[in-house]
Parts: structure tokens; C-alpha cells; sequence
């Protein structure tokens, strides 16, 4: 276990589950297994009830949810369940900054108000829980163009969230990029 926090794999659980997270609402284009989903070649299907799924929607619901232009810390030093949450991206920025001990969450719009906000309150957040959070590696979930899925919707915005994230961190953010279904 040791050997797994040191290099950051336990840190990227977070990450996996708030993109996960933020992608419940949709329909799946791939087929995660053949029990989950309709398969169909090229076109977007919905997933198949299953007791996987109810377990996960069970969870995001008991999860304290994160609403968009807000944010939230989360300590995972205590004992118990830790769960937190967003969802409806729809062209918004996510920020998490996550260690084994804790993590951020933050959900803005891809707007000058997002960035500013985000860049206070992540700061606040972050200066108030540093012993929890110091060394760990940010992660910016970043709306692409559906056509060029290097191309972020508002590149200006999401580059500002960033540097200032990487600024504060002193670390380079892991960035995820995402399109939004409907424009697919």
C-alpha cells in the first residue's frame, strides 16, 4: 500500500471517479460489457439497467454533490464513507486536487466569473487544508470541440483555470478533456 501512494496511483482514484462521475447522466457509445449496453455500430445507445449501475446511482446519491460555480474539501482522514460528487459539466471546468488524506472539488463555468472564483475559492480551500494536500497533483476536466478534440471550447478560460491551478499547486495539472454528447 506504501508503495502505491508513493507513486500517486492512490491520488488518481479520485480522478477516475470524477470523471466517471461527471458522465453518469449520459448514454454510452461503447460498450463497457455486452450485459451494461445495447451494442450498436457508431450511434449512441442507452446503458442497460443492471446492479451495477443501481450500486453507483445509489452512491452518487448518498455523494455530497458539488453544484456549478461552487466548491468543496472533502477530508478523508476520518473514518467512514467519503463520497463527493458533480455532474452536468455541459461546457464547465472541473478542478480537483486530490491526495490519499483529502481533496477538492470545484465546478465552473467557462466564463472570466468562473475563472475568478475559481482562482479565490480553490485558493482559499487549498491554503486551509495544505498539510492535506501538498504534493498533490491537480486535475482540470476541460470541455474539447466535438470536430478537434485537442481544441478546448474556450481555450483563453480553460488555460487561465490551469496555470493558475499549477501556479497554486506548484505542479503540472493533469488535464482530461471531454466533449458533450449532443455535439458528437
Amino acid at each position: 500500500m506504501k508503495s502505491a501512494m508513493a507513486n500517486g496511483s492512490v491520488a488518481r482514484f479520485p480522478a477516475l471517479l470524477f470523471c466517471l462521475l461527471a458522465t453518469i447522466s449520459f448514454s454510452s457509445g461503447r460498450a463497457i460489457s455486452s450485459r451494461l449496453v445495447d451494442h450498436q455500430e457508431n450511434s449512441l445507445v442507452a446503458r442497460k439497467p443492471s446492479t451495477e449501475i443501481d450500486e453507483f446511482r445509489d452512491k452518487q446519491q448518498r455523494a455530497t454533490t458539488v453544484a456549478t460555480m461552487d466548491e468543496a474539501f472533502m477530508d478523508f482522514r476520518p473514518a467512514g464513507e467519503h463520497l463527493l460528487t458533480s455532474d452536468g459539466f455541459e461546457g464547465c471546468v472541473g478542478i480537483m486536487i486530490a491526495t490519499n488524506q483529502g481533496v477538492i472539488l470545484g465546478h465552473y463555468t467557462q466564463t472570466p466569473t468562473g475563472v475568478t472564483q475559481a482562482k479565490a475559492n480553490i485558493k482559499e480551500l487549498y491554503d486551509a487544508n495544505i498539510d492535506v494536500l501538498r504534493g498533490a497533483t491537480p486535475v482540470v476536466y476541460a470541455q474539447v470541440e466535438a470536430s478537434d478534440e485537442g481544441t478546448f471550447k474556450e481555450p483563453d478560460i480553460v488555460n487561465a483555470i490551469i496555470s493558475d491551478i499549477e501556479d497554486l499547486t506548484h505542479s503540472t495539472a493533469n488535464v482530461q478533456r471531454y466533449i458533450e454528447p449532443m455535439e458528437a
